[in-house]
């Protein structure tokens, strides 16, 4: 037994499949036994439901199918591929849906463990526990739907961070500046400011490497730099064409959706710091939340208590320790968190705060970067990565006095994961009043009817795909 466990930690601490292994089994089994068998409202319909042809579309600037005509501003590949992928091989849309968002929480748990392995190479405890509490935590619970593709800037900017420092310390910096380009490439325009805002982490590990572990000279920096924005302008050349031809579609968008107001009115710092305040969690939808899953981080005294876990072990860090890195994570996250708390509360601000509303009320160019919560993968990082940290080096150390006592930081950091991630473990990851099973058999046979009549001016008037609710189930 005790050989079994000692070849199986070998294997994760010298091999990367062991943890994407773990976290693809924990992911799956979370958002598949959540609406088993429901296809939960997400993004756009047709991006489940026929990616393919959404792809296809997207490859075009002019849209005939909606109105009567408009520019298509949509470029999503790295959103819509994998999910047409799924439907490629069989799988329903319910499904398809499941494995993708399984496949973000993946992402998220292995980026947040490389992150960490960036500065302990050695895989360990520290590794895995920061992964579970980035990947299960109180933001991925709260963000994930119903906008995975909001939630997909997030997964982006964590490898961003693995990328840059790989290129930086790389003796083959064009490959890692090509990385780079691709990955800011993969959301294409789904989410322009969330994407700026989830690469400003990238300022913190700059000031890092250039000024404090002064790991990298400047010249080296400068260098790699320029080659990741060469080939991130040419390859996103298309995403550049498609934002700007429809500058004035995203330009309605802002003033259909929420103000900065909004945005500021349940960001407090004790809320931001566990993960939390994103108005749309507080909001109701027709009497009920518009993501109840969210509720037991709120209500639940227990819960509640599991959400400070990582935030109390990270805050150690900085105070009693000496790991240099701690400067780095530290910085990820308060400059993250000041961002997200904003300007809260309104009616009385900090002096940061108060310009930081006025900034995005007198400067028209900020309106598309209202909503403050898409910046949490600095505060995810950081948090995360010194929870990992204090549980490991507080395990090492209280070992040495006493080998049972040991285990108590242990079970307080899988108090603080299991508790903060309630929603993964109990089936409640998902709205149960955003569901459908399937399109009815009468939507089919319309559009069936329509296209056998003659002619070509055939015209079939529905509602949207987003936002809209039938009495048959919620589409998106």
């Amino acid at each position: 037994m005790k050989a079994g466990a000692a070849r199986l930690v070998a294997a994760y601490r010298a091999r990367a499949w062991p943890t994407v292994l773990l976290f693809a089994v924990l992911s799956t089994a979370a958002t598949v036994t959540s609406s088993t068998g429901l296809y939960v409202g997400d993004n756009r319909f047709e991006q489940y439901w026929n990616p393919a042809r959404r792809v296809a579309r997207s490859m075009t600037i002019w849209d005939a199918f909606r109105g009567l005509g408009r520019v298509r501003e949509d470029f999503w590949p790295g959103t819509t591929l994998p999910i047409g992928l799924f439907r490629s091989v069989g799988t329903a849309p319910w499904l398809a849906e499941r494995l993708w968002h399984a496949l973000l929480l993946t992402l998220v748990g292995v980026g947040v463990a490389e992150v960490v392995r960036l500065f302990r190479p050695q895989r360990g405890m520290e590794h895995l526990i920061a992964g579970l509490a980035a990947a299960f935590g109180a933001y991925s619970a709260t963000f994930l739907t119903p906008f995975s593709n909001l939630y997909f800037q997030f997964v982006v900017g964590i490898w961003l961070v693995v990328v840059f420092v790989r290129g930086l310390r790389s003796d083959h910096p064009w490959r890692w500046a090509a990385a780079m380009a691709l990955l800011v490439l993969t959301p294409g325009d789904v989410d322009t400011p969330g994407l700026v805002y989830n690469m400003i982490p990238l300022v913190w590990v700059s000031v890092y490497l250039l000024l404090v572990e002064r790991s990298v000279r400047l010249e080296r920096y400068l260098g790699f730099l320029a080659r990741a924005a060469v080939l991130t302008l040419a390859v996103n050349a298309a995403v550049l064409a498609k934002i700007y031809l429809g500058a004035a579609t995203f330009g309605q968008r802002l003033n259909d959706t929420e103000t900065a107001e909004v945005s500021f009115l349940t960001s407090s710092w004790p809320e931001s710091i566990r993960g939390l305040g994103n108005w749309l969690s507080y909001f109701r939808d027709e009497g009920d939340l518009l993501k109840p899953q969210g509720a037991p981080h709120f209500n639940n005294w227990v819960v509640v208590v599991a959400t400070f876990v990582p935030v109390v072990f990270a805050l150690m860090v900085p105070w009693l320790s000496r790991w240099r890195p701690r400067i780095l994570f530290s910085m990820m996250a308060l400059g993250s968190l000041v961002v997200l708390v904003g300007a809260y509360p309104l009616y009385e601000p900090s002096p940061l705060g108060e310009q930081v509303y006025r900034a995005f009320d007198q400067i028209p160019m900020l309106a598309a970067f209202r909503n403050t919560y898409k910046i949490g993968s600095g505060l995810v990082i950081g948090v995360s990565a010194m929870f990992g940290y204090a549980v490991a080096a507080s395990y090492r150390r209280v070992k040495r006095l006493d080998r049972h006592l040991a285990y108590v930081p242990v079970l307080l950091a899988a108090f603080g994961i299991l508790g903060a991630g309630f929603p993964f473990w109990t089936g409640q990851l998902y709205n149960p009043n955003q569901t459908m099973e399937a399109v009815p058999q009468y939507w089919s046979d319309a559009t069936e009817w329509l296209d056998a009549q003659p002619g070509d001016g055939r015209v079939l008037v529905v509602p949207p795909t987003s936002r809209s609710r039938y009495r048959w189930g919620w589409v998106g």
